[in-house]
């Protein structure tokens, strides 16, 4: 029983990650040792909790996304875009796509015909389809970004 609980901590603590989440563009995990308690790399599906010092992923379970009101994942139904928007993916091909419906500050993911949700890009950011990341306007060419 001790071995199971110290490799479940290790998951959870050194590994965690288990995926690509949603499709956000994660480059480094993030380290709570040096962060306060609280929320960070938010997605619509996922995010990472740091409580005093441990780092927690987070999933919501299906039908279900994260508030930034109540700071937990409630029904989708009940939260605003970009979270609360369902996309249709059974025609598209597996990629990441900028949603037009909020000025291109989110995306969402199609997996195999399957919709994966939203993430959103930090602040100033839009997403870019060419380069699949967020990217500064200046970057991306129209309708989401300024580039000519």
């Amino acid at each position: 029983m001790v071995v199971v609980i110290i490799v479940v901590i290790v998951v959870v603590v050194v590994g965690g990650r288990g995926g690509d989440y949603s499709g956000s563009s994660r480059q480094v995990p993030v380290d709570c040792s040096v962060l306060g308690t609280g929320h960070y790399e938010i997605g619509c599906k996922y995010y990472t909790d740091c409580i005093n010092g441990i780092t927690y992923h987070r999933e919501c379970t299906k039908g279900y996304v994260y508030s930034n009101v109540t700071h937990g994942c409630v029904d989708e139904s009940t939260v605003g875009k970009p979270c609360g928007l369902k996309r249709d993916c059974t025609s598209k091909p597996n990629r990441k796509y900028a949603d037009h419906q909020t000025s291109c500050t989110s995306y969402y993911t199609c997996q195999n015909g399957i919709y994966y949700g939203h993430n959103y890009c930090n602040p100033g950011l839009v997403f870019d389809e060419a380069m699949q990341i967020c990217n500064w306007p200046v970057n991306v060419p129209a309708p989401c970004g300024t580039k000519h």
